[in-house]
């Protein structure tokens, strides 16, 4: 029995001294430690160039098998800002937002002013309803240098896997992505403001781009009127609402607010009619389902 016993001891002690030397070698040996980074690494490169969307967006069960593949492998790979932004945006698009942003906050410890980490936590935070925040970040996306954010992109083995898949899928170049996500940031200030009742700073930010080189800058002018609704400014905001509609026709706070305006003017018959209207649109001004994470 005794024998049995020891014999039992000698085995665990054994298998337990393999297993801490693996575990020796894996951490110190720098082939190995590459071989399970580029391991892990690639699985977000095959996730999105097996994604199905035309623009390029994973799919859901490939990053979770990103993520896990990760958490097998984390311990063994040193800190980098580009991975870390990686596992943030797979932890924001399976929902974990909360892990999410504290991988943005440790890549942002490495690279401060890389645009892209910035705009994520800011629509991250937005879609928190923590507009204050989402605000602090799409400030700095919008200070910091693109030529340095360029050059930090194009330098990344993980961004130019992803990115080749992306472009060529969306048939556009890394400039043209940059430029959609400053408008993106752009909606999202002016409806951070729009949810805090801050209409000036709303409208400032909407007759800003309005007088830039934005593109595709006509929703702004649905901004402007939401903002000249919130100060009162019935008259303005009337003639801008109208404007807008030509190109929104769906938007219901168009309708409520065209209503609300003629309505403080003592127009009571133009203002019925307008609200009866907004009961047949169902388009918030809001809506941002288009705007997606970027893939950093």
């Amino acid at each position: 029995m005794d024998n049995k016993k020891t014999f039992t001891t000698s085995i665990v002690i054994s298998l337990l001294f393999v297993f801490m030397t693996v575990a020796v070698v894996i951490k110190t040996a720098p082939s190995l430690k590459n071989k399970i980074f580029e391991y892990v690494t690639s699985q977000f490169g095959v996730c999105l160039s097996d994604a199905v969307d035309r623009t390029g967006q994973c799919d859901d069960p490939k990053i979770k098998r990103f993520l896990k593949v990760y958490d097998f492998g984390r311990e063994y790979i040193d800190h980098r800002a580009d991975l870390s932004g990686l596992v943030g945006f797979a932890y924001a698009r399976t929902g974990q937002l909360s892990k999410a942003r504290q991988h943005y906050q440790q890549a942002l410890m490495s690279w401060p002013d890389f645009f892209w980490f910035h705009y994520n936590l800011g629509l991250i935070y937005y879609r928190e309803g923590s507009y204050d925040e989402a605000l602090e970040h799409f400030k700095k996306a919008l200070s910091a240098d693109p030529t340095k954010t360029s050059a930090l992109t194009r330098s990344s083995n993980l961004y130019t896997k992803i990115m080749v898949t992306k472009l060529v899928r969306s048939n556009s170049t890394l400039d043209d992505f940059y430029l959609s996500a400053q408008r993106n940031i752009f909606i999202l200030m002016a409806l951070s403001f729009y949810q805090t009742k801050s209409f000036n700073e709303m409208f400032h930010v909407a007759s800003y781009v309005l007088s830039s080189h934005v593109q595709k800058k006509e929703d702004f002018v649905c901004y402007e009127a939401a903002a000249a609704n919130g100060l009162k400014k019935y008259d303005e905001a009337i003639a801008l609402w109208v404007s807008c509609l030509k190109h929104r026709p769906e938007i219901v706070e168009a309708y409520l607010s065209m209503g609300l305006a003629f309505q403080a003017l003592h127009r009571e018959e133009e203002a019925r009619r307008w609200k009866e209207m907004a009961s047949q649109k169902s388009v918030s001004l809001t809506d941002i389902k288009d705007i997606e994470l970027a893939p950093f």
